[in-house]
This record gives structure tokens, C-alpha cells and sequence, in this order.
């Protein structure tokens, strides 16, 4: 048999802090589809729908590629895939909403729905 020396400790804390990075964005990109669907609904879950999908999205899958499709260990591809969502569905949503003049009433506009 081999004799394999265990990984130094610093690898190893930086291998669970990055997947704990990354189950996090896995996390935060979830609940901000579940807000974005549900919208004003489930008013627990109304908060939700202000969770910035775009840049997660972004990151997500940025670091999907830099992990070489294995951002989250057990599910490959699925943080790349969250963040592809998350991104599309956004701007979707902009895409296919009346744009007001003012801001606020273009804001406004999505919490009604």
C-alpha cells in the first residue's frame, strides 16, 4: 500500500471556507429566485425579491468555471446553472416590464404584481 501524507491544515481550511463560500452563494441565489417568484404573495418571503441576482448570478458563474465545473462538490454544474438563472430571469423581468419615466414607479410596478 501507499503512505499519502494528509493535506497541510491551511489547504485544508481553505477548501472548507471556499465551499462554504460557495454553498452561501448557492444559498443566496435560491432565495432570490424563490423571492422573485413568489413577489409580494408570501409577505415573509417579500424581502427576498430585492436579493441583487444579477451580480450573484455573475459570480456564480465565474466561479464555477474557475472551480472547473465544481463549484459545489456534490452537485457539479449546479451553482453555474443557479447563477445562469438568476441572471437570465433578472433581466427578463426588466426586459419585459413597462419602463416608466420615474423610477420609483417602475419599482412600484414590479411589487404590485
Amino acid at each position: 500500500m501507499t503512505d499519502t501524507t494528509p493535506a497541510p491544515r491551511w489547504r485544508r481550511m481553505l477548501q472548507t471556507s471556499l465551499r462554504a463560500a460557495a454553498t452561501l452563494l448557492f444559498a443566496a441565489l435560491v432565495a432570490g429566485l424563490v423571492g422573485l417568484l413568489l413577489r409580494d404573495r408570501v409577505p415573509m418571503v417579500a424581502m427576498l425579491m430585492y436579493v441583487p441576482l444579477v451580480p450573484l448570478g455573475a459570480t456564480a458563474i465565474v466561479w464555477e468555471i474557475a472551480a472547473r465545473w465544481r463549484g459545489l462538490p456534490r452537485w457539479p454544474f449546479a451553482l453555474g446553472t443557479a447563477g445562469a438563472i438568476g441572471a437570465w430571469t433578472t433581466t427578463s423581468v426588466e426586459r419585459f416590464t413597462n419602463h416608466a419615466t420615474d423610477h420609483r414607479a417602475q419599482v412600484a410596478r414590479l411589487n404590485v404584481r
